[in-house]
């Protein structure tokens, strides 16, 4: 499957996902519209592009994303670690639009989903570098103030 029909394919997921989230939140249509005039400006899902489509359903989900299940492991261990950074409050975006923005900055691909496993593994690398950075930082600071006390 070439990249134009794969990015057709999940645009036609995020869509219906939308759809399902709006239907099992209740919202009717008048106010599903409101929504996407006030927040995104169009009348339409269709109009939206592929991140915007995961604001909505972030934004639909009350801030919440839910993890994709992907059938292939190097994507779920991307989302995994992604979703323990989000939980240490590492990202400043810790949203499933930041990690589709970290994914593009690192292998200019617009979602997990579509990494080769080679790039998926210098995502994969990165990610584990940032956190471990982070870690060093946090840990760096704790003994900093421990030993300041003293």
């Amino acid at each position: 499957m070439n990249d134009k029909a794969r990015h057709g394919a999940d645009r036609a997921k995020l869509i219906k996902a939308v759809h399902a989230c709006k239907t099992k939140k209740g919202i009717d249509d008048e106010t599903y519209r409101a929504m996407l005039r006030g927040g995104f400006k169009v009348s339409s899902s269709t109009e939206l592009t592929n991140q915007q489509l995961g604001a909505l359903l972030t934004k639909l989900n009350g801030g919440k994303w839910h993890r994709p299940k992907s059938s292939k492991p190097y994507v779920r261990m991307i989302f995994g670690l992604w979703a323990e950074m989000c939980r240490l409050g590492i990202p400043e975006h810790p949203t499933r639009a930041g990690l589709l923005a970290f994914v593009k900055r690192q292998a200019d691909v617009a979602d997990p989903e579509w990494l080769t496993p080679d790039s998926a593994s210098s995502v994969i690398e990165a990610l584990k570098s940032w956190k471990g950075r982070e870690q060093a930082k946090r840990e760096a600071a704790i003994k900093e103030s421990a030993d300041g006390g003293l």
